[in-house]
């Protein structure tokens, strides 16, 4: 996370096209609660996009395993996964 640390980022460079979305949300809520509804629930749905391009790396990796004879590394895993190994190996083993 340091890389976000004390830096300003284009929120459509870290969160995409939808962030424009959000922003007409905010612009538009009647008060702070309901730009705290719309802010919670654009995260959760972006957080719950990103797992499942996750989850779907992990499936496809499993899969291969299932149908091959071949073993490779868990570092080429990982990349096929298109993830660290750290990450890799904590959300498969």
């Amino acid at each position: 996370m340091y890389e976000f640390t004390d830096k300003i980022f284009v929120t459509e460079d870290v969160f995409g096209k939808q962030a424009k979305y959000l922003y007409q949300q905010l612009l538009n809520a009647k008060d702070i609660f309901q730009m705290a509804q719309f802010a919670d629930a654009f995260l959760l749905s972006f957080f719950n996009y990103k797992r499942a391009i996750t989850d779907d790396g992990i499936t496809a990796i499993a899969e291969e395993l299932y149908n091959t004879t071949a073993l490779l590394s868990v570092s080429q895993y990982a990349y096929k996964a298109n993830m660290s190994i750290r990450n890799f190996e904590r959300r498969t083993f």
